[in-house]
């Protein structure tokens, strides 16, 4: 539960600007002039985006080399589907502990992400 404050308006200030600046990034782009917002809250944001890219990307990338270890050490194609049940059961856990930590405080939006892949 977010609380109304002084820092929940600062915030959705400052996603609105963010917002307006990107689409007038995407409105003059083409024409050659790119403009980028400063400042805490556009380091943060991107800091976010490129975590989330990076951590699905990273996920995803090692199920196949997690299948070809078990294959090669077990001798079994029986097992290949474990690593992608892992990574299932880990996402749903992960998002599971962090609704019910959610329900208490205030949390991130890439802590189910984080707990899920790391």
């Amino acid at each position: 539960v977010v609380s109304d404050g002084p820092e929940a308006t600062r915030r959705a200030a400052a996603v609105a600007l963010l917002d307006a600046v990107r689409t007038l990034d995407e409105t003059y782009a083409p024409k050659g002039l790119r403009l980028s917002a400063t400042g805490p809250d556009a380091i943060a944001e991107a800091v976010q985006v490129q975590a989330r890219r990076d951590i699905g990307f990273h996920a995803v990338m090692f199920l196949p080399v997690a299948a070809l270890i078990m294959h090669v050490h077990l001798r079994r194609s029986s097992l290949l589907p474990v690593p992608a049940l892992c990574a299932a059961a880990a996402t749903a856990s992960s998002f599971a502990i962090g609704l019910g930590t959610s329900r208490y405080m205030s949390v991130d939006q890439n802590v189910p992400t984080l707990m899920a892949f790391l």
